[in-house]
This record gives structure tokens, C-alpha cells and sequence, in this order.
């Protein structure tokens, strides 16, 4: 994968984690780093579309959306195992499992969220050797463009995210 996906998968990460104070401070070298991707114009303009949204929403209103839809929403939570059909027992597998990759790659994993957290996926993306990324590619890409479709359907800004996480996974695929 080239350095320029990977940078795309580490902004992604950090805008899709929670909007506290650091975010909304780190925004500034975000669009640093976003305007380096030259290589990759398509996801620079959705990224750029992106802060063009959230600059005409108040943070107060981010924050609740944030909450309202990721933390409480059904379809569009950040935890790409929690939908699948199964047992709970089911999901703690494929948690291990999702965590032992992590693990086999030298991916250090906090207690602080669970392996399946798309910040945390797209963290480990934009780290790890194509070896390790392809299995989690190929586990969660339907996740992926399922969350995609959930935020345009709530007219969410979040969609521009997924359309880049999308778009990059294809990239990263045809190479």
C-alpha cells in the first residue's frame, strides 16, 4: 500500500473518533496533511468537502450527532461485528480472532475499545503490512460500504469519510 493510503486510513481514523477537544484542536493538522495528498485528489476534495460541512455545523451539534448516531444508532455504530447475525458467544470469537491479527502484526491494541472499532480498524490500516491488511479488507469491506449507504441516507457528513475509506479500499485493491 503507499504511504499516501495509509495517510488516508490515519486522517480517516482520527476524524471518525470522538469529537472531544483534542479532535476538534487537531483539526488544523488534518487539513495540513490532507493538502499532501497529492496523489489522490478524489479523496483530497472529499476530505475537503468534509471540513467544508463540519465549518458550518456548531460542535455542540457535531457532538450530539456523534453520539446520537454512533453511540446509539443501530446502523450506523462504529462496531463492525455487532450486526453480524450470531451469538454473542460468536462475536467474543471474532473479537480474539481480530485481536490475535493484531497482535501477529505488532499492532499493540488498548482495553480502551473493542478490535472492531472502525477508528481502530483504519488506525491499523494505515500501519500494518498488506499482509495483514487484506484479511481485514476482505472481512469488513461490505461493513464498510453498508456504513456508507446508512450515512447518506441520514444526510450525515460521515458519508464523505466512508465514500474515502471506500474508494481507498478499491485503490488498495487494483494495485
Amino acid at each position: 500500500m503507499d504511504a499516501q493510503l495509509k495517510k488516508i486510513f490515519h486522517i480517516s481514523s482520527f476524524l471518525l473518533t470522538y469529537p472531544d477537544r483534542h479532535w476538534w484542536e487537531g483539526l488544523e493538522d488534518c487539513k495540513k496533511e490532507i493538502n499532501t495528498l497529492d496523489d489522490h485528489q478524489d479523496a483530497k476534495e472529499l476530505f475537503l468537502q468534509f471540513f467544508s460541512q463540519l465549518e458550518q455545523i456548531e460542535p455542540i451539534k457535531w457532538i450530539e450527532s456523534y453520539v446520537y448516531l454512533i453511540d446509539f444508532g443501530r446502523n450506523t455504530n462504529f462496531y463492525l461485528t455487532h450486526g453480524n447475525d450470531g451469538l454473542q458467544r460468536e462475536r467474543g470469537m471474532e473479537l480474539l480472532a481480530l485481536k490475535k491479527l493484531y497482535s501477529n502484526a505488532g499492532f499493540v491494541v488498548t482495553d480502551q475499545e473493542l478490535p472492531d472499532y472502525v477508528p481502530l480498524i483504519l488506525e491499523f490500516l494505515s500501519c500494518a503490512q498488506n499482509d495483514y491488511v487484506l484479511p481485514i479488507i476482505e472481512k469488513f469491506k461490505a461493513n464498510f460500504l453498508q456504513l456508507e449507504k446508512q450515512f447518506i441516507e441520514k444526510k450525515h457528513g460521515y458519508q464523505l469519510i466512508f465514500k474515502i475509506i471506500n474508494l481507498s479500499i478499491q485503490k488498495f485493491e487494483d494495485d
